[in-house]
């Protein structure tokens, strides 16, 4: 039995939409006047919270979602654009985008031929949060990121060993 929309419980098809934490940091390598025309977002990691079967239906429970991380429903509307330096979410603290950080997003994502999600196709940042604020998030988050370089290496490693065997 496939996945169910979080909000209606209808079957989620290969476009979804999420929420969810990223683990990611900007770079300033564009050509621009300020710093969002400058910024590259690179992700490294993300954790769903929430899978939808429309925008409609995340926007819903986005509310809800923040108050489950502890943060102010307001923030449901926010938008943060590139840097280099915003307030936590939580606390107000200063977080600098070009250091990894944890971020709250709402996406669109697809499903691959393999049946995993792929990187959003979009996404709003709806927020960042600071290491104090993340709490026991950054730590799954550090989770995730070391098992995702894990399966990153293993992947090279078996495909150098295949290319030694040819």
């Amino acid at each position: 039995m496939g996945m169910k929309c979080a909000t209606c419980e209808a079957p989620l098809g290969a476009v979804r939409y999420v929420f969810a934490l990223q683990g990611h940091h900007m770079e300033y390598i564009r050509p621009g006047d300020t710093p969002s025309d400058q910024a590259v977002l690179r992700p490294s990691v993300m954790k769903t919270l929430g899978r939808y079967c429309s925008s409609a239906c995340c926007k819903q429970q986005v509310p809800e979602q923040l108050e489950g991380l502890g943060l102010p429903t307001h923030l449901q509307h926010n938008r943060v654009l590139g840097g280099p330096i915003c307030p936590c979410g939580k606390c107000g603290k200063p977080v600098n985008m070009t250091q990894p950080h944890a971020a709250v997003i709402k996406g669109k994502v697809l499903l691959l031929a393999n049946g995993e999600e792929d990187a959003p196709v979009w996404l709003d940042i709806l927020t960042v949060m600071c290491r104090d604020c993340m709490g026991l998030n950054a730590q799954e988050m550090r989770a995730l990121a070391r098992k995702e370089t894990d399966r990153v290496e293993s992947d090279a490693s078996l495909a150098e060993q295949r290319a030694v065997r040819a």
